[in-house]
């Protein structure tokens, strides 16, 4: 797929994400949130999906969207600035202070790779996640082989 024809499909995915995300959120929910701001969206598969807030956690969906549920059972800073989904499912989540933590149980728990940094953006390249952090440093944070 060429590089403008996916940020369109990225563009209108996440417009028609957030729609059903900002209704859930537009009332208190079970979580007692009384609005999300969404920082950071990945897929796993074509249903699966993960939602990083500024503030709320991280939420996952199984349903395309329709609903959400809180995730991040481990991930000690609910400021979620990036996500990042492997070929093999594992999602990696970049927050705010706490660094970068990844779940390979479907969201159920999460882990920490380090502490400390501000990671804005996070890529994989093969089996390593790299965190852009806020002074512009990139670090390569986890192999497969760890």
């Amino acid at each position: 797929m060429t590089m403008p024809i996916r940020r369109l499909v990225v563009a209108v995915i996440t417009l028609l994400l957030l729609f059903p995300l900002h209704t859930a959120f537009s009332q208190p929910g079970p979580f007692d949130q009384q609005a999300a701001s969404v920082q950071a969206l990945t897929l796993v598969g074509s249903e699966v999906l993960y939602a990083g807030t500024f503030g709320f956690g991280l939420f996952r969906s199984g349903d395309r969207g329709a609903t959400w549920m809180k995730s991040g059972e481990g991930v000690s800073d609910p400021f979620i600035l990036s996500l990042a989904t492997a070929k093999d499912g594992t999602v990696y989540a970049g927050t705010f202070r706490e660094g970068v933590f990844r779940t390979t149980d479907h969201g159920k728990s999460w882990h920490p790779l380090n502490a400390g940094l501000l990671v804005e953006s996070l890529v994989l390249q093969g089996a390593r996640a790299l965190a852009g952090e806020a002074d512009a440093r990139t670090r390569s944070l986890h192999s497969a082989h760890d």
